[in-house]
This record gives C-alpha cells, sequence and structure tokens, in this order.
C-alpha cells in the first residue's frame, strides 16, 4: 500500500484490520496537507454533491479535496489556496442562482496598543481603532512577565486586540489623545 495526500492506492488482499489503519492514515495525510485558508463555506439548502459539482465546475473537478456538511452549511476542503480565493470572489452558481461562498479563513490581525494607562477605558481605544477596521475580539491586557509567582498578577501598559482591518497589509503606527 502507497498512499500519498492526494492519491490512494489499495492493495485489496488487506485484511479488515489494515482498512482502519487505512483510513487513519488517509485522514491524517489530508488533514497535514490541508488548512483552514483551503476551506470554503457555502450556503445552506443545497446538497453536498449539487455544490461540488457546481464547485467543480469552475475551478476543475480534480481541485476538490473532501467536503461535508456542517452546522447547516457545506463545507468544501480544496487542494490549492488559490481556488478557494477565486470561487469566494466569483461565487458559486447553482441553478441559475447565485449561492453565498465564505472563506473558513479570515484574515484578522493582531493589534498591540502599547503605553495605555490603566484608568483609560477600553471603549476609548474602540472609538479611535474603529476608523481602521471592524473588531474580532475585546481587548486583553498583557501581563509583564515576571518569572517571580509574587509578581505574576501584575499587568503591562499594554493591550491587544484582534482586527478585521480594511487594509491588511498596513501597518498601524498611530498616536492618539484620549
Amino acid at each position: 500500500m502507497s498512499l500519498s495526500p492526494w492519491c490512494l492506492n489499495w492493495n485489496t488482499t488487506g485484511r479488515t484490520r489494515n482498512r482502519q489503519n487505512l483510513s487513519l492514515s488517509l485522514s491524517l495525510s489530508l488533514s497535514l496537507a490541508l488548512s483552514l485558508r483551503h476551506g470554503i463555506r457555502v450556503a445552506p439548502d443545497v446538497t453536498v454533491e449539487q455544490v461540488l459539482l457546481a464547485v467543480g465546475q469552475q475551478i476543475g473537478y480534480d481541485k476538490l479535496a473532501c467536503a461535508s456538511r456542517m452546522n447547516k452549511a457545506v463545507v468544501v476542503f480544496l487542494k490549492e489556496i488559490d481556488a478557494g480565493s477565486q470561487i469566494v470572489e466569483s461565487g458559486v452558481v447553482f441553478r441559475d442562482s447565485l449561492l453565498f461562498v465564505s472563506p473558513l479563513a479570515l484574515p484578522f490581525s493582531r493589534v498591540t496598543v502599547s503605553g495605555v494607562l490603566p484608568f483609560i477605558a477600553n471603549v476609548a481605544l474602540e472609538q479611535e481603532l474603529r476608523r481602521f477596521g471592524k473588531f474580532a475580539s475585546a481587548f486583553k491586557t498583557i501581563t509583564l512577565g515576571c518569572k517571580d509567582p509574587n509578581l505574576t498578577h501584575v499587568q503591562s501598559l499594554c493591550r491587544h486586540v484582534f482586527m478585521f482591518l480594511e487594509n491588511p497589509s498596513q501597518t498601524l503606527d498611530v498616536s492618539f489623545k484620549v
């Protein structure tokens, strides 16, 4: 038996116990080759087979890796990340209607705000940062990182938040008065 990420050659003389090992090896091999960036989510009300046919028609059936229905939607993993981006941009057409497609991995950035005094509220920081994008999480304070057990509770003057920036490649070097 030989196993590669995208094809499976099975020796038919194997025992039942080998089939269980084979399916485990196949799923481990696929999971190592794929990430969330390979996945797309297609709106509900269509079958998995219908989605695969529509997506395969647009990008090629050979680029499909695996699919399933999850949380009332169809999740499809593709062999190439670029194919997923192409489908998200163009959408999936099924029976003359456009189905909503979204990526499984959303590009968010970690934003660290430094020099924030403890009495400045997170709401004030949110108002200033809202002009650069949308928030994916709440603000979290960062500990100072002291090794001594008596000082582990001491916080630094930094806070971080995850955001969907309007321009993800932009570096935010902003100062503002609160």
